[in-house]
Parts: structure tokens; sequence; C-alpha cells
């Protein structure tokens, strides 16, 4: 299962209503889905419903769909449409499917954000597929270790199994507090590297340098991340995830 974007990829569809669309075919000139898709695969889409002269009608949706079976499109996620953006009730008439790339997922999308205090690892489960990268941000970050410890991060590929963690932030004490972020590239493929770091700049405008980087491996593809302290607990400060 993959998240794949391609150029020229449209197809007809007479389907309606707010089910999964069956593909038709491609429009001349261009490619059907099922020369860059396999059963599974996710795929950002646009549908738009046309007259018998193939001028728009108004009806127009956007989302993450699954290539769900052979000439199958199911629309797994919707993120625009004419009809206040849920899924549109498409009704009798031709309609163009086409596969493209939205210009959302080329922008850092908050996922999910934690706020951790008295405890010693915060886990972002569920990731979404239809991003590229990842970025955890770290915002004012503080531990209560009797000790100077930093922050770690591990993956894992179901949320339950987690890799060993590794350290991605300058350790500090108790009385710091952690700024800076982690990107990953390509957390749907198998393995990939990581950079960033976060560093104690509690006050404004400072700077610090605290760089990191490294690999990790997860068969297929990481679906958790579990951000720790070394000792201590967490007990102040935000941690955010965002996808592009």
């Amino acid at each position: 299962m993959a998240y794949v974007t391609e150029d020229l990829i449209l197809e007809l569809s007479t389907s309606t209503g707010t089910s999964p669309f069956t593909l038709a075919g491609a429009v001349n000139g261009f490619f059907a889905f099922s020369s860059v898709c396999s059963v599974g695969d996710t795929v950002p889409y646009t549908i738009q419903a046309v007259d018998s002269n193939g001028a728009p009608t108004g009806d127009v949706e956007e989302g993450i769909g699954t290539y769900s079976a052979a000439n199958t499109l199911t629309r797994t996620t919707i993120l625009r449409s004419s009809n206040a953006n849920a899924a549109v009730n498409f009704s009798t008439g031709t309609k163009r499917v086409g596969l493209v790339l939205l210009s959302r997922t080329q922008k850092w999308t908050q996922i999910a954000t934690a706020t951790p205090t008295g405890v010693n690892t915060v886990d972002f489960t569920s990731v979404p597929r239809h991003f590229t990268d990842l970025r955890l941000a770290y915002s004012g970050v503080s531990h209560d270790s009797g000790t100077s410890t930093s922050i770690n991060l591990s993956v894992s590929p179901d949320g339950v199994t987690f890799a060993t963690a590794v350290t991605v932030g300058a350790a500090i004490a108790a009385s710091g507090s952690l700024y800076g972020e982690t990107r990953i590239t390509n957390y749907k493929e198998n393995s990939g590297s990581f950079d960033g770091g976060a560093a104690s700049v509690s006050t404004s405008p400072t700077i610090a340098a605290a760089n990191f980087g490294g690999g990790w491996r997860c068969d297929g593809g990481i679906s958790a991340l579990r951000v720790g302290t070394i000792a201590g607990n967490f007990d102040a400060g935000t941690i955010t995830l965002f996808g592009r």
C-alpha cells in the first residue's frame, strides 16, 4: 500500500451518490488510475461533474481516496467540496475523476498536539498516511528530573512496538525549557532519516546550537511516534505533530 502521486491521470465515471466511484476509462490524452495504482493505494483526487458539452456543472469534490478495488475509487477523506466540504451526492451524468497534487499537502498541517505533564512519554498514534513528511515541534518543553536530561524520540509501525529511543534534544536542567523541532522525511517508507534538534532558548530573542540527525528503520513505515524524557517526567510545554 502506497500513497501515489502522478501526472496525467484522468478518467470518466457515471457513478452517483456518495459511494465509491467506478472508473470507466481514461480521458483521451490521459492515463487510467490502474496504470499507476495497486489495490489498497491511497491517492489525492478530484471529482468534477460536467454536462453533455463537457462544461462543469458546479458539483466538485477533492480529497484523499483509496484505490479499493480494480477501477474503483473510495472517497476516504473529503477535504473540500461544493457541499460545504462534505461528500457530494453526485447526480446522474458524467464526472471527471483525476489524480492531483493538492496544494495543502505542500503546507504543514497540524495533526495533533499534546501538553504532557506528570508523564514520561507522549504518543502520537494513527499518523495519517497522506502526507510525505512529518515534523515534531517543541515549545517550552521542560522536565522535573533532579539531574539534567534531554528528550528522545522513538518510532513504531503499529503504535504498539516502539524502537529504542534516540536523543533529539539538548540536555537541560529542570529550570530550562526546550524549543525546536525534529523533521522526518518519507515516513511511509521502510527507512529514512531525521534531522533537527531542540535547545534551551527560554528567553527571546536568543539562539542556541543543538543539531541532531540520524536514521530509522520501521518496516511498513511509521504510524506512531513517541516523545519521552530520559529521566523524570514532563512538567510543561507543548509538543505538536505536523504533516505535509
